[in-house]
């Protein structure tokens, strides 16, 4: 979620514990989702402030920007972060933890 709109993330991989029963499902690098989907790059100021939210409480958060093959770099330990400041395409993931479970969520944006 940005000040003006909502991007779709794409769902990566995630384990969920109920009930002493466990689902987990794993999934491609979140550069390889993009990549290999049909998912558009959406447009953001730089330095635009972009959140995402989720329907439970999270327990801790790593917002990773991904660079290369597998590389990527934490550039926020909160919900909350800021867009790149230089013009470009961008991968970004979200590491969500919750009390029972935990799931990664990925969105492309465009810095203009």
């Amino acid at each position: 979620v940005t000040n003006d709109q909502t991007i779709d993330s794409v769902r990566g991989s995630y384990c969920w514990h109920s009930a002493g029963e466990a689902t987990c499902v794993d999934t491609a690098a979140p550069h390889e989702m993009v990549q290999g989907s049909d998912m558009p790059y959406i447009k953001v100021q730089p330095n635009e402030e972009i959140e995402f939210k989720y329907d439970q409480r999270i327990t801790s958060i790593s917002i990773q920007q991904w660079l290369e093959d597998h590389n990527y770099e934490e550039i926020a330990t909160t919900a909350r972060f800021t867009a790149p400041s230089e013009k470009g395409l961008y991968i970004i993931s979200g590491l969500a933890r919750f009390s029972n479970g935990d799931v990664s969520d990925t969105i492309a944006i465009e810095v203009e």
